[in-house]
């Protein structure tokens, strides 16, 4: 069984809030998306992508986790495209995604770009997710580190998204869980402008309502410079 909260905050320089969330505590399903394209096209493609997703999950057999995810961001993929077709606006729109699928003893998740999944252990935060972004893959290949990274002009630059192709890589993973387990779904809004030591220390807050809004409230105060969005599950 899983409790969940989530928020999602425009921060304080964009317009308009281009991320979308959702979640079902009986699906045992989260599903955060950090959207991107022209006029007011990024949202459409994050609402797209999270609704098509909870319906193929929340309709499916769940017989094999991983292979049900993949296929939901598959047809999430296909929508997004047709969507992008069909509306002169919407052309070039794109969105990052994750999504979690618990049940009993497992977590199954998957991601496509740099919206992020981690986890709260024993006091112990771990990011389960890498993300698919030009400085991830010069920090993986050794050309910077960490830091680095944190400070590039290059920091935004995904190297997959939902909608930009005819096929989407989404990686799959999946891990046991284990009572009083915390999850936190995030867009970059939310992991480029705190600290990892940050968030640790705000996702093991006893309160995961409280948790959230000190989250969200600590990197609009580090800058807010793009939409925040948060999600926290908790294993009960």
């Amino acid at each position: 069984m899983i409790k969940v909260y989530g928020k999602s905050d425009t921060g304080l320089k964009r317009n308009h809030n281009e991320d979308y969330i959702g979640w079902s505590e009986e699906g045992g399903l989260a599903i955060l998306a950090d959207g991107m394209g022209g006029h007011n096209a990024g949202e459409v493609a994050s609402k797209i992508a999270v609704t098509t997703i909870q319906q193929q999950l929340l309709n499916s057999a769940l017989i094999d986790s991983k292979s049900e995810i993949k296929n939901a961001i598959d047809r999430a993929n296909e929508a997004i495209n047709y969507k992008a077709k069909d509306s002169l606006v919407c052309a070039g729109m794109g969105t990052t995604v994750v999504v979690v699928l618990f049940n009993d003893s497992h977590i199954s998740f998957g991601h496509v770009g740099d919206s992020r999944l981690y986890r709260l252990r024993d006091n112990v935060l771990e990011q389960l997710t890498s993300d698919h972004s030009l400085v991830q893959e010069m920090v993986d290949e050794g050309f910077m580190n960490q830091a680095e990274a944190r400070e590039s002009v290059s920091n935004n630059v995904i190297t997959r998204a939902l909608g930009t192709d005819s096929e989407v890589q989404g990686e799959i993973q999946q891990q046991d869980i284990s009572q009083g387990d915390r999850y936190l779904l995030c867009s970059d809004g939310l992991s480029d402008m705190i600290e990892s030591t940050d968030i640790h220390n705000l996702m093991g807050e006893a309160s995961m309502e409280v948790a959230v809004d000190k989250l969200i409230a600590l990197a609009n105060v580090n800058g807010g410079s793009d939409n925040i969005s948060v999600i926290l599950v908790e294993i009960v």
